[in-house]
């Protein structure tokens, strides 16, 4: 396919190298000319292990280019993967700006070309629950009028970790397809075939809110190792050991246990393990890596 990805940052220009190795065309657009030159000589403005070799090898065969234009990719292209910021405020609020303005520059290359087969427009950026249907929706259908249904709308979070990125890339955890109907994007399944992961096809809120969950709970673990790591040196315990015995645990502690929402939880261990967490640090330290009922 002839793939146009909107925004060369971490995730975009990943994307785009990894897509060109499985043979498609792509057409990668930023607004920064330096970062589109540095691209096309070669060099990846971005640190992760294969992607130099990868990005020579699609340059050589012709399967990639960039570019500062945003409409005449959205003209040319069988599809459009958007994966420009949305960075956060202090308050936690999402800039949407971004994204509003490549929904236009692609409507717009949409509207100026004419086009009537259907135009697939992926969305990756982390956005909240019903940017699709309050924001992107509404520009298409302004821009574009009774034609806005050429297009056709898919969010497909990513879920890729710095220094891993490429290997995410070719072997997610999960693929999660969010669209109109909740049913599967004959685009996107070509896109993904090569990909051996549970496939979730679903509406755009459980898609958008899932990249949300997601990043929520990796937080939680982060913060929970971390203080779990400082009570350990605070008492001289091991971290290590804690944690090599705490993982080993993939019936209770590492599993969907005690993460599904329903009724209150029935047991005698957690409560009393949150009574004493507030109150004495020594108890804390120890009874949550031994409570598991």
């Amino acid at each position: 396919m002839r793939i146009a990805i909107y925004g060369l940052g971490y995730v975009g220009l990943t994307g785009a190298i990894c897509l060109a190795s499985e043979g498609h065309d792509i057409v990668g657009v930023d607004v920064s000319e330096d970062k589109v030159r540095q691209i096309a000589s070669g060099a990846s403005p971005i640190r992760e292990p294969g992607l130099d070799a990868m990005l020579a090898e699609a340059l050589a065969k012709g399967r990639i280019r960039c570019t500062t234009d945003p409409v005449e990719p959205a003209r040319t292209s069988d599809m459009a993967i958007v994966c420009v910021g949305t960075p956060s405020a202090p308050d936690g609020s999402h800039n949407m700006r971004d994204i509003a303005e490549v929904t236009r520059q692609i409507a717009n290359g949409v509207r100026d070309t004419g086009r009537k087969g259907t135009f697939t427009v992926v969305y990756r950026s982390t956005i909240r629950p019903g940017t699709v249907d309050g924001l992107i929706l509404p520009i298409f259908k302004s821009a574009l009028g009774a034609a806005h249904g050429v297009i056709e709308v898919v969010y497909n979070p990513e879920f890729l970790r710095e220094a891993s990125a490429v290997k995410d890339f070719f072997n997610p955890p999960k693929v999660v397809v969010g669209t109109a109907d909740a049913k599967p994007s004959a685009r996107v399944a070509e896109m993904n075939r090569n990909l051996d992961a549970p496939t979730f096809t679903v509406g755009y809120r459980e898609a958008e809110f899932t990249k949300f969950v997601d990043n929520s709970f990796h937080a939680l673990k982060v913060a929970h190792a971390n203080e779990i790591g400082r009570v350990c040196v605070r008492l001289g315990i091991d971290a290590k050991v804690v944690h090599e015995i705490f993982v080993s645990d993939t019936k209770l502690n590492i599993s969907p246990y005690y993460l599904r929402p329903g009724g209150p939880f029935g047991g005698s261990c957690l409560p009393r393990t949150c009574a004493r967490s507030s109150t004495s640090p020594t108890t804390s330290a120890r009874t949550p890596m031994s409570s598991t009922r």
